[in-house]
């Protein structure tokens, strides 16, 4: 199941572009066969996350929008980027701190979606 974790501004993702039509993305490991409830994702593990453009929702939401949450997920900790300079560490899409350079090193780097990305990814959880 697709979730909206924020929207980035330069204050929370200051190693990435931001808009008004971006906002990020996160997959939880979980399946609700209707719109989700509050409860129902109390107990949801985040998978991954990504930036993505709104069209993204729009292609990819067969069920409707559900309301607003305040759940807290587990942290999905990537980098920035790999090469010279000061190496952010972002958890759920918001900069942390610097990373070390042992997370700079192995971590994943965050990206930005496409699409139909987040099915994509959602198709290979088990």
């Amino acid at each position: 199941m697709g979730i909206v974790l924020g929207v980035p501004t330069p204050d929370t993702a200051p190693h990435h572009a931001t808009s008004t039509r971006l906002f990020t993305a996160g997959l939880l490991g979980v399946v609700i066969d209707r719109p989700a409830t509050t409860a129902d994702l109390d107990d949801a593990r985040l998978v991954d996350w990504g930036y993505a453009h709104v069209k993204s929702i729009g292609a990819t939401c067969t069920d409707g929008l559900g309301g607003l949450t305040d759940s807290t997920f587990n942290d999905v900790l990537k980098v920035s980027h790999r090469g010279g300079g000061a190496v952010g560490l972002y958890g759920n899409g918001t900069y942390r701190r610097d990373a070390t350079t042992d997370e700079a090193r192995t971590l994943d780097v965050f990206g930005t979606w496409g699409l139909n990305f987040i099915q994509r990814l959602a198709s290979q959880l088990p």
